[in-house]
């Protein structure tokens, strides 16, 4: 191919590259789009991060309970916890949407954060329902695996999100102590009442045992009632002979008390051991499990069920006020603004532009 077949192709070819340097001459002469639409955004930008109210984030971190506590909770009444078993019932507690709305229905918390929604209505519950979710309880320690193992939390953060810090912070700390009271009432109720029911228990089985020994006694009483009308009868006063039981038969007599030969005590004796055993002052003396049974009772007595200085759990950190807003952020949201607007003040001018030159064309 000859140069001038070359050239007169070239010259042909439709122009197919961006002239950057006519793309910025052209954006020069439309800076007053570029600039205006700039600020305008920038400007908008600003107001809203302005006008956007603050979000305020308060954390507090709770621990284990400490051995201490745990022992008092033992010593106290309730055998079967360690550490790890209060602490676990202690967070699971957290979860029970019934303590959540007794805890904000006695502390009037939804008035505090919505002083706008009318009690009783769907709003209430929606509003109760969305403060339920910015409550967040997350284990710390051990960390999440993805293997998603089951390890027992040792650290864990509840964190609350709100537009009064003071107000967040006070109720997260609240909403602690709260669910610790309510739990050690529990423990307190539940062990009551196995008390009760093991208390229960000893005294029908103390009352068996004096129904069997009265029984007993009835039973003696009536043997030794017969042998007495039995020795009298014979004349035997005092302990007799073979002789005096071998002539019962030859009398004719019968009953136990002959057969046994009891009369034979002589009706001294019988008497005495009756006037002994109508004369007892108290059954409970004669009868072996008697002791151990009463100092099982006096031990569950002496258990006190007091947790007052009992805590399910080692307070880490409090929830306190920082100053700091986590919402929203606004240097964000102007950075944001600014590079939005100037893409669509570069567009605008571009256009604007091309509309002017086709025009003068």
């Amino acid at each position: 191919m000859s140069s001038k077949q070359l050239e007169a192709f070239e010259l042909d070819r439709p122009e197919d590259e961006i002239d950057l340097f006519e793309l910025f001459s052209l954006l020069m002469q439309e800076w007053r789009w570029l600039l205006g639409i700039t600020l305008i955004g920038v400007s908008v930008s600003i107001a809203i991060a302005l006008l956007t109210p603050k979000k305020y984030v308060v954390t507090a971190q709770i621990a284990i309970p400490s051995l201490l506590d745990v022992t008092l909770i033992t010593n106290n009444g309730y055998v079967g916890y360690w550490p790890e078993k209060l602490f676990k019932e202690y967070l699971t507690a957290f979860k029970v949407q019934r303590k959540f709305n007794g805890f904000v229905e006695q502390g009037d918390w939804l008035s505090k954060f919505y002083p706008s929604v009318k009690k009783g209505g769907t709003e209430e519950a929606r509003q109760l329902s969305k403060l339920r979710e910015l409550l967040v309880v997350e284990t710390v320690v051990p960390k999440a695996t993805k293997k998603g193992g089951s390890s027992p939390a040792e650290v864990v953060e509840i964190s609350l999100e709100g537009a009064d810090e003071a107000l967040v912070a006070e109720f997260v700390n609240k909403f602690i102590e709260y669910m610790s009271s309510d739990l050690l009432r529990e423990i307190s109720r539940n062990g009551q009442g196995l008390v009760r029911a093991e208390t229960q228990k000893i005294n029908k089985e103390m009352a068996l045992l004096r129904s069997n020994i009265k029984d007993q006694s009835a039973a003696r009483l009536a043997e030794l009632g017969e042998a007495l009308v039995l020795a009298e009868k014979l004349e035997v006063k005092k302990s007799g002979s073979v002789r005096v039981y071998a002539q019962t038969a030859d009398q004719g007599l019968s009953g136990l008390a002959a057969k046994q030969g009891l009369f034979l005590m002589g009706s001294g004796y019988l008497q005495g051991e009756i006037d002994a055993i109508k004369g007892r002052s108290s059954i409970d003396l004669f009868i072996s499990e008697m002791p151990s049974l009463k100092n099982q009772l006096e031990k569950l007595k002496l258990i006190s069920f007091d947790f007052s200085e009992v805590s399910p759990f080692t307070l880490n950190q409090h929830a306190v006020m920082d100053g700091v807003a986590e919402k929203p952020k606004r240097g964000l949201i102007v950075a944001v603004g600014w590079v939005l607007t100037f893409f669509v003040a570069v567009f605008v001018a571009l256009i604007m532009g091309a509309v002017k030159r086709r025009k003068e064309g």
